[in-house]
């Protein structure tokens, strides 16, 4: 399972909601999601189309997708998404995996993503401290992926970060993330997502500072460009960032 941090507006759900989409894509994976902060579930729903079709809702500089294209996407999305809105009792970390697990056997799902952590109901007695109960979720959560051959991530914040000198946040480590430190301990793969949110034209940086197996991947940075329209997410190859851009410079100007 993977834990995914990053600096305040980094794009962490956004990074999330591409990449699954992608696997989806490729591999015709099923998810569970869990987007307290991003309900009703058609609100997700909506932007799991976008990053679909690559084109928006809304008219404005790029193409918007056609009645029929959303209707088409929308059926791709029910066929590998579950966007999950328990009841207030069933939104504890205990409740989620079990929801998951029912999905499993119904619809054979691939993954579960929680965004974020900070968000679900968390019942922790008087008797147990912060750093035990995480230890405790996370135990829950390899075992759980491990039995059920799933791939489960986690969008979980970091303590108040300071600003350096240039106005701008540092890269976010595992260890900032609030709480305990057991997030990087009891982590299998790690992300923290970063971005200059001064310069919209600079990539987004995804440090992989976690990876408990090495032929699943290695330590790093990849670089990443973003489009806020569509909510995709494309590699850095050198050159100027508009030559690369999927609109011309001036439509980015209209974006702006």
């Amino acid at each position: 399972w993977t834990v995914v941090t990053g600096s305040p507006g980094s794009g962490k759900s956004a990074f999330l909601r591409a990449l699954l989409v992608n696997l989806a894509r490729a591999a015709d994976w099923q998810f569970a999601i869990f987007p307290p902060e991003d309900l009703p579930p058609a609100e997700y729903v909506s932007q799991l189309i976008e990053v679909y079709l690559g084109k928006p809702f809304d008219d404005g500089p790029t193409q918007r997708m056609t009645k029929a294209e959303m209707t088409e996407a929308a059926g791709w999305v029910h066929e590998h998404f579950v966007i999950l809105n328990p009841s207030d009792e069933n939104r504890d970390f205990d409740s989620l995996l079990k929801l998951a697990k029912q999905l499993v056997y119904r619809r054979g799902i691939n993954g579960l993503l929680i965004d974020p952590w900070n968000e679900i109901e968390h019942q922790r007695s008087g008797a147990v401290s912060e750093t035990q109960y995480i230890e405790s979720c996370l135990v829950k959560m390899r075992a759980f992926s491990q039995l059920h051959g799933l791939h489960n991530w986690i969008i979980a914040h970091p303590t108040k970060l300071s600003k350096n000198d240039g106005g701008t946040y540092p890269v976010a480590t595992l260890y900032d993330v609030a709480g305990s430190a057991h997030w990087f301990n009891k982590a299998d793969f790690g992300l923290s997502i970063w971005r200059d949110k001064s310069d919209d034209r600079t990539p987004v940086e995804v440090h992989i500072q976690k990876v408990r197996s090495r032929w699943c991947g290695q330590l790093g940075m990849v670089q990443l460009y973003y489009d806020k329209v569509t909510g995709r997410y494309w590699e850095s190859s050198g050159g100027s960032v508009e030559a690369r851009l999927p609109y011309a410079e001036e439509r980015y100007e209209e974006i702006q």
